[in-house]
């Protein structure tokens, strides 16, 4: 896994400040549902949730590993479980639509 914090991101925060929206990678490629399309970043949380629903760097950093732990185990069963085919997330899944932000 591999996190990366930008003083100034080369993508959108969608208005969040740049220490509250890292790039977490693992996995380059693997398939997924919940991946940034630009750079494969993977998708942790809905940028517009309130701070109680997503990570925020008030939290820490042992956190966010257990974010993007959590997120990686889910992954690996929804792809063992049949993927983009019926493959099962086993938490509430969040909605998705929202465009990236340039």
């Amino acid at each position: 896994m591999t996190i990366r914090f930008y003083a100034k991101p080369p993508y959108g925060t969608y208005g969040l400040p740049p220490e509250d929206f890292p790039r977490v990678f693992a996995k380059p490629g693997a398939t997924s549902k919940h991946r940034y399309p630009r750079d494969d970043a993977l998708c942790l949380w809905q940028p517009h949730d309130p701070p109680d629903a997503r990570w925020t760097s008030s939290k820490g950093l042992l956190d966010l590993i257990e974010v993007a732990r959590r997120h990686l185990f889910l992954e690996n069963h929804w792809r063992e479980t049949g993927g983009p085919n019926g493959g099962e997330w086993v938490l509430p899944d969040a909605p998705h639509g929202l465009e990236e932000p340039k």
